[in-house]
C-alpha cells in the first residue's frame, strides 16, 4: 500500500524536558512500527540545551515549530493541531514513552471502528497499569465526569482529525492545566471514546512534570469543568452549593446539603435530558453512599457495609432513600457527640 502522505500526526509540546526523558520519548515515535506519520514537535520556548538536542533530530518526519516565547502547553497544541495534516492525531508528551507498536494498533482500531471519535490505551505508570475504564458506555462516562475525570489519559489520545474539524473543537486557551480534560467534556457530547485494551504507553510521573497529581491549580480547572457542564444543565447553585460541588470529595458538609444538591441535579436534566437520567443516577448515588462511608466513623462503616453489602454493588434508589431516613437520624447524633 502506498502512501504519499503522512496518515498520522503525532503532536507532542517540549519546555525544557530532562534531555534523559526527552531522547526516550522521541525515539520511542520514532521507531514505531507504524512508519506514515509526520512527528510535529512544539519549542515551547526551551532552553538552550534542549533546544540545540531539537534541532540535531535527523529524521525527514519531523517537523520542529519554535515559539517565539513560552506559549504554554495548551496553546502549543493547538498550535500543533492546526499545522497537522494527517487523518489521525496521536498526542504525545516530552517524558514519556509509547510502544513500538502503538501507533500500529490504535490506528488499525480506528480504521476497524469508524464510530469511534477519541480512542486511549491502557497505560503503565511504574509497575501499575490504569485500564481507564476503557470498556465502559460513553454515556455512562460523561455522567461520571461531573466528579471525576474518566476520559482517557492524555498522551495516550489518538483522535479523528475530521471529527475535531467537523465539530469546531480544540483546546481552550483559558485553561493552563487539565485541558484534556475539558476537551473531553465537549468531545463526548459529539462523538464516541474508547480505551484500547492493552498497554502501549509508558506514563511518567515525576516533581517536574506538566501536569502534577494533586496540584491546586489543576483541580482548580477540574473543577471549573465540571461547573461548565451543570451550565449546560442551567442548574442554579447557590453559593454555598457551588462550594459543596467543588469539594464533594470531603465530608465537611451536612447530609441534608448534599442531598439537596444531587436533587437540584437529577430534577434539572430530567427536563434538560443532558445526561442520560439512569446513569446519572448511578453515579449521584454512588457518589453519595461515598460521601457516608467517608464521613461516618469505623464503627459506623462497619454497619454500612455489612447491611448494605449487596446494595453497594448495584444501588437503587430505594437505597437512596433508605440513607436519607439514616442519615437524619443517627449520623447526625453521630456527628454531635463526635463534636463535644
Amino acid at each position: 500500500m502506498e502512501h504519499d502522505k503522512a496518515t498520522i500526526s503525532v503532536i507532542m509540546s517540549v519546555y525544557n524536558t530532562k534531555l534523559q526523558y526527552l531522547n526516550i520519548a522521541v525515539q520511542s515515535i520514532l521507531q514505531q512500527t507504524y512508519p506514515y506519520f509526520e512527528f510535529i514537535i512544539i519549542d515551547d520556548g526551551c532552553d538552550e540545551e534542549c533546544a540545540r538536542f531539537l534541532q540535531s533530530i535527523g529524521d525527514k518526519r519531523v517537523i520542529l515549530i519554535r515559539n517565539p516565547e513560552n506559549y504554554g502547553l495548551t496553546k502549543s497544541l493547538n498550535i500543533g493541531l492546526q499545522r497537522a495534516r494527517g487523518k489521525y492525531i496521536a498526542r504525545m508528551d516530552a517524558d514519556d514513552r509509547s510502544y513500538p507498536q502503538r501507533l500500529e494498533k490504535q490506528y488499525d482500531y480506528m480504521e476497524q471502528h469508524p464510530e469511534i471519535a477519541i480512542l486511549g490505551c491502557w497505560v503503565k505508570e511504574g509497575s501499575r497499569v490504569n485500564k481507564c475504564c476503557g470498556s465502559v458506555s460513553t454515556k455512562w462516562r460523561y455522567a461520571r465526569m461531573l466528579f471525576d475525570n474518566v476520559g482517557i489519559y492524555h498522551p495516550s489520545a489518538f483522535i479523528r482529525t475530521d471529527f475535531l474539524k467537523e465539530n469546531h473543537l480544540a483546546y481552550d486557551e483559558t485553561f493552563k492545566k487539565a485541558q484534556d480534560f475539558e476537551l473531553w467534556s465537549r468531545s463526548l457530547l459529539k462523538g464516541y471514546m474508547y480505551v484500547f485494551p492493552q498497554v502501549l504507553l509508558e506514563y511518567r510521573i515525576h516533581d517536574g512534570q506538566i501536569s502534577c497529581y494533586g496540584s491546586k491549580e489543576q483541580e482548580k480547572f477540574n473543577i471549573l469543568t465540571r461547573r461548565n457542564m451543570l451550565k449546560l444543565l442551567e442548574v442554579q447553585l447557590d453559593p454555598d452549593e457551588e462550594r459543596q460541588f467543588a469539594h464533594m470529595n470531603t465530608s465537611c458538609m451536612s447530609p441534608e446539603s448534599v442531598i439537596g444538591l444531587f436533587d437540584k441535579i437529577l430534577h434539572a436534566n430530567q427536563e434538560k435530558k443532558f445526561f442520560e437520567q439512569r446513569f446519572l443516577r448511578y453515579e449521584l448515588e454512588t457518589k453519595w453512599i461515598r460521601f457516608l462511608l467517608q464521613a461516618a466513623g469505623t464503627e459506623k462503616r462497619k454497619w454500612l457495609r455489612g447491611r448494605y453489602a449487596r446494595t453497594l454493588l448495584w444501588p437503587g434508589y430505594y437505597v437512596y432513600m433508605l440513607y436519607i431516613a439514616w442519615c437524619k437520624q443517627d449520623f447526625l447524633h453521630h456527628n454531635r457527640e463526635s463534636v463535644k
